[in-house]
């Protein structure tokens, strides 16, 4: 098992983590994680990430004018009668 040493940065404490072993759950320099304690151990794991939220405003910018133009199936689709005992 690695042995690090923790030293004093500014008002802080930090320590150096082996490349190899950040590679291993998939974190690099810059990655978010969350730190806690369980029993007698300092426990570090990978942050959770939150969905990317978008207004319909966003969503709508991605799409070409085209996709918003009702075609001759859409329109004999709307136009239809049902066909058995949907409920309408």
């Amino acid at each position: 098992m690695p042995v690090t040493t923790l030293r004093a940065a500014g008002g802080a404490v930090v320590m150096s983590v082996p490349k190899r072993l950040l590679e291993m759950v998939n974190l690099r320099v810059g990655s978010k994680v969350e730190i806690g304690v369980k029993g007698d151990a300092l426990v570090v794991n990978p942050a959770r990430q939150s969905k990317p939220r978008y207004t319909l405003e966003e969503v709508l910018s991605q799409c070409s004018r085209n996709a918003f133009r009702k075609s001759r199936a859409d329109s004999d689709w709307l136009a239809d009668r049902p066909a058995g005992k949907e409920a309408i």
